[in-house]
């Protein structure tokens, strides 16, 4: 049986190893020099940067090639008219791109024994899906793919990914701070044949993904949102210890219509969401609590039972606070 299983793993890396070598291998590797214009709303950011490919070009690709100094160098225009020869290039397409990429420089090397090096910057709005469940305290990651336009993973694959990005630039946008990066290569399938008109299963193509890894810096809705939420629900027990019963009523609404004020506020930061950030439900704890005193102060006064202000004063803060922590076990645990 252990012999029958070292057969079988010899023959997959053989295998394997056959179909790289069959394939372009191209390293690809990304300089970001910032990211910006970040919107929550939208789940898009704008980026800067810089795209490098190097792959090794064939004998026939280089034989009409006038080296100077051991290398050939094209630029923007000269590059479109070295592809009208024929010269192999990997086509790269924007996966998750927005709108048009605006490529503000290109050059091509080529040295004599073949090594290719294409650099090009670009600027350009990429979409990347976020998760803003732990919203204002949310951790996104930001993605920008990158896929041959013209070859499947049986002529063209991506090796040796990595990500570089210009560390100066983690202060550019202040709600925001980079917590890591990575690179990864993935195999993307399309059923159907879909990009040549064929009946075949699924296309396969190889994508190089960078990722970074952003942390919301929280303190902005603290302050502006939380604390100022937070002293509004405690200002709604104080009426529990008002005299006048319509005092404590249009203390309490009051006080509930400035919460639907916070929450109109939180609605415009967000897309609509199919579900509730943890923000939305502290806002809906804060509803929930100031009706409750206002509901529970009309039954005091219809059954006319002073002792169950005690029971409000202690009782009110006592499960705000115990809700407070189960909606952060909930949300963060």
């Amino acid at each position: 049986m252990k012999i029958r299983n070292v057969f079988f793993i010899g023959f997959y890396f053989f295998f394997l190893n056959l179909l790289l070598a069959q394939s372009k291998q191209v390293t690809i590797e990304l300089y970001v020099n910032k990211i910006y214009d970040i919107e929550t709303i939208n789940s898009t950011f704008q980026v800067d940067g810089y795209l490098i490919l190097k792959w090794k070009a064939s004998e026939a690709d280089i034989k009409n090639t006038n080296f100077t100094n051991g290398k050939a160098i094209y630029y923007d225009n000269q590059i479109e008219e070295l592809k009208k020869h024929f010269f192999w290039m990997p086509g790269i397409e924007f996966m998750n791109k927005l709108d048009n990429v605006i490529i503000d420089n290109k050059v091509l090397t080529i040295r004599e024994d073949g090594f290719v090096v294409s650099r090009r910057r670009f600027n350009c709005h990429f979409h990347s899906k976020m998760n803003l469940i732990t919203f204002p305290f949310d951790t996104q990651f930001f993605e920008i793919n990158f896929e041959s336009f013209l070859y499947k993973k049986d002529e063209l694959v991506f090796i040796n990914p990595d990500l570089f990005y210009d560390k100066s630039f983690s202060g550019i946008d202040p709600e925001w701070k980079i917590k890591d990066q990575y690179a990864k290569i993935k195999v993307m399938k399309y059923k159907g044949g879909f990009f040549e008109g064929t009946n075949n299963k699924e296309d396969m193509y190889s994508r190089a993904s960078f990722v970074i890894k952003f942390k919301r810096k929280a303190g902005y809705y603290l302050w502006q949102v939380l604390f100022p939420l937070f002293l509004i629900v405690f200002s709604s027990w104080v009426i529990f210890w008002i005299k006048s019963y319509t005092d404590q009523l249009n203390i309490g609404f009051t006080l509930l219509l400035t919460v639907v004020a916070f929450n109109f506020f939180s609605n415009s930061l967000l897309p609509k969401l199919p579900y509730n950030t943890f923000l939305e439900s502290v806002i809906i704890l804060s509803y929930i609590s100031i009706t409750s005193s206002i509901i529970l102060l009309v039954y005091r006064k219809t059954v006319k039972k002073k002792k169950l202000l005690i029971y409000f004063k202690l009782g009110f803060p006592l499960v705000f606070i115990t809700a407070i922590i189960v909606l952060v076990v909930l949300y963060f645990m």
